[in-house]
């Protein structure tokens, strides 16, 4: 879902801007959206709903990176967020991993800010997957209960996603001798039928001393 911000609006609330910016990217439910309603209706109308605080969050506040589907009261039969997973099968993608991320690398920092840069993949990795219950499409918790160990072992996850740790060295253009580190958490997704990785959402970004910039693609905002 996208989000359309009139210019008036950013040049008079800047601060509910930035946050619903600094919101992109994190788990969020119908329930939030409502209240984020209410408060562009109470800015419209320069009123104060009732906040139910059981359930929703306006994006104009903010939302923690680790926010879970308890904490925003989505059951767990609805909840799409992935789970950890032990699976062996995810080896199978390794040799796809680093030709991905060196071309999507050079997408983004060729023809930039950055003059050079190289980058270290950390070895370990972390799989996670769909969970059992959304993937065989329970609708009450308690249906789950219902259904047999034998069956639930047979629910297939043909898709997993891949977290790594990428170390990133890079030096500007306006200072090629200053070398600069940082690091990128990096999600991959994997079928494993149709044998395709891709980047599903823009690696994470730490750079010291650029606390403002959350994404790779706007890594130059740490210069300028």
């Amino acid at each position: 879902m996208g989000i359309h911000v009139p210019k008036k609006f950013r040049e008079e609330f800047p601060d509910k801007f930035n946050t619903l910016v600094e919101n992109k990217n994190r788990l969020t439910s119908n329930f939030d959206i409502h209240e984020t309603l209410e408060d562009i209706f109470d800015i419209t109308l320069e009123t104060k709903h009732e906040y139910q605080k059981k359930h929703g969050t306006s994006l104009f506040e903010k939302i923690p990176k680790n926010r879970t589907c308890a904490n925003a009261m989505i059951p767990e039969n609805f909840c799409c967020c992935m789970e950890k997973i032990e699976d062996e099968r995810i080896n199978e993608a390794e040799p796809f991993i680093e030709p991905k991320l060196k071309d999507y690398l050079n997408s983004i920092l060729t023809n930039s800010c950055i003059s050079t840069y190289s980058y270290t993949l950390d070895p370990s990795r972390i799989a996670y997957s769909i969970s059992k219950p959304v993937r065989y499409g329970v609708k009450y918790p308690s249906d789950w209960k219902e259904i047999t160990d034998a069956a639930k072992k047979k629910i297939a996850r043909d898709t997993v996603e891949i977290e790594l740790n990428v170390g990133l060295n890079v030096s500007t253009k306006i200072n090629s001798t200053a070398i600069i580190q940082g690091n990128l958490l990096v999600r991959m997704q994997y079928n494993f039928v149709s044998k395709i990785i891709q980047l599903n959402a823009s690696p994470l970004l730490n750079i010291s001393n650029c606390s403002n910039i959350f994404v790779i693609e706007e890594i130059c905002g740490c210069f300028f």
